[in-house]
C-alpha cells in the first residue's frame, strides 16, 4: 500500500482516489477532503499533527506499507527517511542521519527507549507551550555537537516575553535548526564507548562524569570524565543494563555500516534507572580513547581502523573491557577576564598525572568557556581505588583554584 502524506488542501494537487493509496493528512482538513473526494473519497489517515514523528509513529503500526511518498516539497525529505526506516532499507544516508540529527534520533527511538519528552522548534507558540508545561527544558541545535549552542529555558528566571523573542529570532533564522527537549530526569551522566560489528556491540566500556556536562559548563566548574565507578564497586547489574540499552539503541539506528564506532550519554540515577541522551557515530572525544588505552591497554582506534580497512584482528578480547585502574580527565572551564596569576605548584609533574596541557597563558584575556573545547587546562590522572581518586581529585580542584583573574 502507499502512503501519502500532504498537509495541505487535496486541490492544490489534484489529488485521485486510487484503490492501492491511503492518504495521510491532518485531521482539521478531513471536511476539506469529504467535500473534495465527496462519495468517492479514498482510505484516509488523519492526524493530528503531521510531521516526522507523527507519521513515523503511525506507518509502524500499518504493516501493509509499501512506499511512502508526499508532493510537498518542504517535506519531501523526511517523507524519504520514513521510507527507509519503515522499509527496513539500508541506507548509509538514513543511517548517518540518525545519528548527526538529534530530533529524528529521538522521533525513531521513541517508545523503544526511555528519553526525555521533545519537540521541534518548527512552530513558536508550540514551543512556548511546551516551555509552560515544563517550566524549565533544553533548547539545542539539532545537529551541533559538543554541547555547543545548548541553552536553558527557565520561566522561573526568564519572562515569557523574554523567551517567546528569543524563539522567534531562532526559528527565523533557521526554520529546522533547533530543538526543545526535558531536563534531563536523572541526575547522573554516564558516557559508552565502542564499536559493532554487523550491528552487534564487539567492544564496549563505560565512563562517567563527576557532574553532568551542562551543569558544569554552566557553573564554570570542572569537567572530570573518569572511569565509571559500576567497575570498582562490580556493578554487574547497571553494566548489563547499560549494555543491553546500549545494543538495543545500535539495533535501531544502525541499517548497513559493518564497522560502527559509537559514543552514547545516558542518564541514570542511583536505583539503577537509565534514560537515552544521545548517540555519535564516533569515538568520544576529549581524550576518550585515551583513557581507555590507560585503563585496559586496548586500543579500539587502532582494532576500528584495522576492521575498516578490512585487516583481520587476530585477538578479539572480551567484548566488554575490564579496566584495571581508575584514569580520568580533569578539564577546567575558563572564566571572562585578564588572567593575572597561574599555579606555579609541581602538581602536573607528579607521578599519577599523566598528561597536562595548559591551555591559557598568564598576562592573556579569557572568555567564559561557551563548549566543553574551551578549556583552561585539561590534566589526565590515574588513581588505583576510589579513595585514591577522591584525594587526587581534591588536589587537583586546589591547584585550580591558584587561578586568578582581574
Amino acid at each position: 500500500m502507499n502512503y501519502f502524506v500532504y498537509k495541505y488542501s487535496p486541490q492544490s494537487i489534484h489529488a485521485q482516489a486510487l484503490a492501492n493509496t491511503v492518504i495521510v493528512a491532518p485531521r482539521n482538513r478531513q471536511t476539506a477532503y469529504e467535500q473534495y473526494f465527496g462519495k468517492q473519497i479514498p482510505t484516509m489517515l488523519f492526524l493530528d499533527e503531521i510531521n516526522f514523528q507523527t507519521v513515523l509513529a503511525a506507518l509502524r503500526e500499518r504493516t501493509d506499507v509499501t512506499s511512502v511518498n508526499t508532493l510537498s516539497e518542504p517535506d519531501v525529505m523526511w517523507v524519504g527517511l520514513i521510507e527507509d526506516i519503515i522499509l527496513k532499507r539500508p541506507s548509509k544516508y538514513l543511517e548517518n542521519t540518525l545519528s548527526k540529527d538529534k530530533y529524528y534520533m529521538r522521533a525513531v527511538l521513541a517508545g523503544i527507549v526511555p528519553q526525555p519528552e521533545f519537540l521541534p522548534l518548527t512552530d513558536v507558540m508550540r514551543a512556548l507551550s511546551f516551555v509552560q508545561t515544563h517550566q524549565k527544558v533544553i533548547l539545542k541545535p539539532r545537529r551541533d555537537d559538543s554541547a555547543s549552542g545548548v541553552q536553558i529555558l527557565d520561566i522561573t528566571t526568564q519572562s515569557l516575553t523574554a523567551i517567546q523573542a528569543q524563539l522567534t529570532t531562532l526559528l527565523a533564522s533557521n526554520q529546522d535548526g533547533y530543538m526543545l527537549e526535558t531536563f534531563n530526569p536523572y541526575p547522573h551522566m554516564c558516557t559508552v564507548d565502542g564499536y559493532a560489528v554487523d550491528g552487534q556491540i564487539t567492544r564496549f566500556i563505560v565512563h562517567e562524569y563527576v557532574t553532568p556536562i551542562l551543569a558544569s559548563l554552566q557553573a564554570q566548574q570542572a569537567l572530570v570524565t573518569r572511569t565509571a565507578h559500576f567497575y570498582s564497586s562490580n556493578d554487574s547489574i547497571m553494566l548489563t543494563k547499560i549494555f543491553t540499552l546500549t545494543q538495543t539503541i545500535i539495533s535501531t539506528l544502525n541499517s548497513c555500516d559493518q564497522v560502527m564506532p559509537f559514543h552514547l550519554e545516558l542518564f541514570y540515577d542511583d536505583s539503577g534507572n537509565l534514560a537515552f541522551c544521545e548517540l555519535g557515530k564516533r569515538f568520544g572525544g576529549g581524550g576518550i580513547l585515551e583513557l581507555i588505552v590507560a585503563e585496559t591497554g586496548l586500543d579500539i582506534a587502532q582494532e576500528y581502523w584495522l576492521r575498516q580497512n578490512g585487516d583481520v584482528v587476530l585477538e578479539d578480547g572480551p567484548v566488554r573491557l575490564q579496566p584495571t585502574q581508575i584514569v580520568a580527565w580533569y578539564k577546567k572551564f575558563a572564566q571572562t577576564g585578564y588572567l593575572t596569576t597561574v599555579p606555579t605548584s609541581n602538581l602536573p609533574t607528579l607521578s599519577w598525572v599523566s598528561a597536562f596541557y595548559p591551555m591559557a597563558q598568564v598576562a592573556t584575556q579569557t572568555q567564559a568557556s561557551q563548549s566543553i573545547t574551551d578549556l583552561l587546562f585539561k590534566l589526565r590522572f590515574t588513581a588505583a581505588d576510589e579513595a585514591t581518586f577522591s584525594r587526587h581529585l581534591a588536589q587537583i580542584d586546589e591547584y585550580a583554584q591558584q587561578y586568578r583573574w582581574s
